[in-house]
């Protein structure tokens, strides 16, 4: 996945290994489970994180973890070979979509969230120097107007007071610099890392949505119901996101180490990009409750009668991450990570 590591003692690691399985498991068993990750994301580095840490063995799963790369047929064919995964990470909106408007797609519900608050910028082609020159014009986003960058879109439309289809033009597939550079549109909603390449190449900034203080249902960590009730999975799930609050206060607490792992992605070139886009990680969630108030932000933005045949709890179990923070696991993993990280 990582183009490089920063390797630690082998002896060393295991011995952590073990005494990590034997304090979180009880029997120093470690629980199976599959987890899906969507393309590399800022909201996704907590994962990453937790990967590379060695979290998920810390808190007693065997994970086996993998990621959906960008345009690729490898999560189709995996889960072909092997069915779909227990836990998966991706975009809630989109998935509160599909599921009340596609028969075939599984409903899902959501126990946590890294991604509540918008923070995507429009970026604009040469010349433009406000958001007032994207009128009449055409806007680039992702695959479909449920994801981020389409939630953004249709929300500055919105707020312009402008008509899809008249006074803007949403082009799917069309997210990327290219699509600046050869013309194709007229702006793009850029998320952290499409920002920073926009922005070394001189592409102006026409809006920073962050300014708005919006809420989205973003990146969350999503199973099935019936997954979800059955004998010893729950457990499995609050071991999950225990491992994701820990990688959650690694992420706030310990830039270097946060960094080390940011610049390690194929992605990431230099130490001053991965720098730029870490600048940018602010809205994640310190504590991954599910997005409330962006669930029900999409189910009003999204509004049609099957979804109308829902209310907001429907898409969350909160219960999780509820009773962590309710026994102080949280505040207690956030000392820890602050005190290892001042060392």
């Amino acid at each position: 996945m990582w183009k490089k590591s920063r390797m630690r003692p082998a002896g060393l690691v295991a011995l952590l290994g073990c005494v990590a399985m034997l304090e979180s498991s009880g029997n120093g068993v470690l629980r199976p489970v599959q987890i899906r990750v969507g393309t590399l994301s800022l909201s996704k580095l907590p994962f990453a994180i937790a990967e590379r840490e060695g979290l998920w063995a810390r808190y007693g799963l065997d994970a086996d973890f993998w990621v959906t790369p960008a345009r690729s047929k490898y999560g189709v064919v995996r889960e072909f070979l092997f069915g779909p995964p227990d836990i998966r990470v991706d975009g809630a909106a989109p998935q509160m979509v599909e599921s009340v408007s596609n028969p075939d797609e599984p409903f899902l519900i959501f126990i946590g969230g890294t991604d509540c608050r918008v923070r995507a910028h429009i970026i604009g082609r040469p010349g433009m120097t406000s958001i007032d020159d994207l009128a009449g014009g055409r806007i680039g986003i992702s695959t479909r107007t449920s994801t981020t960058t389409g939630f953004v879109a249709l929300r500055l439309a919105r707020r312009m007071g402008w008509t899809i289809g008249d006074d803007l033009e949403i082009v799917t597939g069309s997210r990327d610099v290219g699509a600046l550079r050869e013309g194709r549109v007229d702006a793009i909603v850029a998320t952290e890392f499409r920002h920073e390449l926009a922005r070394r190449e001189g592409f102006p900034v026409l809006e920073d949505a962050g300014e708005w203080g919006l809420a989205i249902a973003g990146n969350s960590v999503k199973v099935e119901p019936a997954w979800l009730g059955a004998e010893g999975n729950r457990e499995i799930a609050r071991r999950f996101m225990m491992a994701t609050i820990e990688a959650l206060a690694i992420l706030h607490e310990d830039r270097e180490r946060t960094l080390d792992i940011l610049e390690s992605w194929p992605t990431v070139p230099d130490r001053a990009f991965a720098e730029s886009v870490l600048d940018q990680s602010a809205t994640i969630s310190r504590v991954p409750w599910p997005c409330h108030e962006g669930i029900e932000l999409t189910m009003e933005l999204y509004d049609s009668p099957a979804m109308r045949r829902f209310q907001a709890i429907d898409f969350y179990d909160d219960g999780i991450v509820r009773g962590l923070v309710d026994e102080g696991f949280v505040d207690r993993i956030y000392e820890d990570v602050r005190a290892r990280a001042a060392r």
